[in-house]
């Protein structure tokens, strides 16, 4: 009995891990009492980010106050939630008399009969739709079916390109068209009646148009499932060939449209963003993905002291806000990555106290930097891998690989890496362009592309005045320091580094390490012998 009441304590942190995001708090209550929230205000996909998360939860406390009479000190804070904390303070409130579940059916149920009756009727709607009439031959048939998949690889290409990425387009927006539908039905009874009549006709009333909106993404989603089969059934070596070509084609579209999906989503997510703060005049898309946000306490080089203040991570910067009234924040710094380095700290012996687990932002132009500190290790652990990822993505491993300058790029056209061949995928900031040749490609591509077209003898604006180079002296680096591009030079803790020159910039120095020379910050190194004057 004693095992079996454990596992009953885990099924209740289970159950309040798959209530923190709201989502499914605010839809109990629609489910309680339909339209009680207005499910256009919550965020359906907030990934578990902190600001989306805490916002859903609090719209669905206000709908408990609002719509079902419950006082404040009845429900738990936003955040004990979101912290998983204090769960078990809350009363059983019985004396409200709503029941679990509405009386009347959903008017959604009907879609769901569908598929308990039967998991393969869905396949029925594709026979309905492509049914055509008998033709004469079926070899015939057979041959056109199998020809259409074998194209050369230019005319597949210029079909998976110019016409069937425009499903990413449509299978983002497809949710929105099937709510807009809900709520035209909901308010115009002869459209709905006009609908059903049409159903009617067209298929006997077994789907209807919201049903059939769902159809051409679950199809463009199976294309390549279709070619699997037609590839394992295939003898005939030249055509499996082409087949394999078209499948691999088939599999890149399938991952191109779910990935404009997921940036369509994204993008909602960081409008939420920019909406809450005040004082944000440029769009956030700008500096990339959004990759984590929550609070911290900071120290900055004007305030030593510990600001508390919430955070937005993104691929490029980190934005540094203070909390207003409600969900309202106000910008206070803007902090671009590419001017930072980070440097972890252990906690040492206060590692059980709050807000002493920290890392360094390290300004990489020797004019300080910032301090983080998070409130528990758990946090701090979370925030620095993805700070990592951001920096690995903003100045990736080999970026400067075979001459280029390869840098995080927003294509505006339909755009293949240069290595795979296959199409960088997103909406913004599908991959990477060379500031030189302007070759295009993935990140995990980039060590394979050719050498740069644009590299030899021509300068670029981050290119140094060349100096005279002679031996100066040597010294010990401090910290790891990753190059950004071929001008600077990447040095790791316990190297020893030959200083070439201290004219090169403001607080950079130009040195040699294993043959390799570039810049690198002067404050990462300390100076064992010089003979420089």
């Amino acid at each position: 009995v004693s095992q079996q009441w454990m596992l009953c304590s885990e099924w209740v942190c289970d159950l309040a891990h798959a209530l923190r995001d709201g989502v499914l708090l605010c839809q109990l209550l629609n489910n309680l009492l339909p339209q009680s929230v207005n499910l256009r205000q919550i965020n359906l996909r907030p990934q578990m980010s902190q600001f989306l998360c805490l916002k859903n939860i609090r719209t669905f406390l206000c709908a408990c106050q609002e719509k079902f009479g419950m006082r404040k000190n009845e429900l738990f804070e936003a955040f004990e939630l979101f912290d998983v904390r204090d769960f078990a303070k809350q009363n059983v409130h019985s004396s409200f008399h709503y029941r679990p579940f509405p009386d009347e059916a959903c008017e959604d149920d009907d879609l769901y009969d569908c598929v308990e009756e039967d998991e393969n009727e869905g396949d029925d709607i594709y026979e309905d739709l492509m049914r055509t009439e008998e033709p004469e031959t079926q070899q015939k048939v057979e041959v056109d079916k199998r020809r259409c998949f074998l194209m050369d690889d230019t005319d597949l290409c210029v079909c998976v390109c110019g016409r069937l990425l425009l499903y990413g387009r449509y299978c983002s927006q497809v949710e929105a068209a099937t709510k807009h539908l809900d709520k035209i039905t909901s308010t115009h009874e002869d459209v709905k009646m006009k609908l059903e009549e049409c159903s009617m006709r067209a298929n006997s009333g077994r789907f209807s148009l919201r049903d059939l909106l769902m159809v051409p993404m679950q199809r463009v989603l199976k294309y390549h499932l279709l070619l699997q089969e037609l590839v394992k059934h295939t003898v005939d070596q030249q055509e499996k060939e082409n087949l394999r070509t078209a499948l691999d084609a088939m599999r890149d579209l399938a991952q191109c449209v779910n990935e404009v999906k997921r940036d369509n989503e994204i993008i909602r997510q960081i409008t939420t963003f920019q909406l809450c703060i005040e004082n944000m005049s440029l769009s956030l898309a700008l500096y990339g993905r959004p990759k984590i946000d929550g609070e911290f306490k900071i120290c900055s080089p004007e305030k030593k002291s510990k600001q508390d203040r919430y955070g937005f991570l993104f691929d490029k910067a980190l934005l540094v806000c203070k909390k207003r009234s409600g969900e309202s924040l106000e910008l206070k710094e803007l902090i671009e990555l590419q001017h930072y380095q980070l440097r972890d700290e252990p906690s040492g012996e206060k590692d059980s106290k709050k807000w002493t687990h920290t890392f360094l932002l390290m300004d990489l132009y020797g004019q300080g930097g910032y301090d983080l500190y998070f409130k528990t290790r758990e946090l701090k652990k979370k925030w620095l891998e993805q700070f990592e990822m951001a920096l690995s993505n903003m100045c990736p491993e080999n970026s400067t690989a075979n001459g280029h300058d390869f840098q995080m790029h927003c294509f505006e056209d339909t755009t293949s890496c240069k290595a795979c061949q296959m199409l960088l995928r997103g909406i913004f900031y599908q991959g990477y362009r060379c500031s030189r040749c302007r070759m295009a490609a993935h990140k995990e591509c980039l060590g394979r592309v050719p050498a740069c077209g644009r590299n030899s003898g021509e300068k670029t604006d981050k290119e140094p005045v060349r100096m005279y180079e002679r031996y100066h002296g040597t010294a010990k680096v401090r910290y790891d320091f990753s190059a950004r591009d071929r001008t600077e030079l990447s040095l790791r803790e316990g190297d020893t580094v030959k200083i070439l020159s201290k004219k090169a910039h403001n607080g950079w120095w130009k040195g040699e390490v294993y043959g390799r020379v570039g810049l690198f910050p002067a404050n990462y190194v300390e100076e064992e012998h010089s003979d420089y004057c």
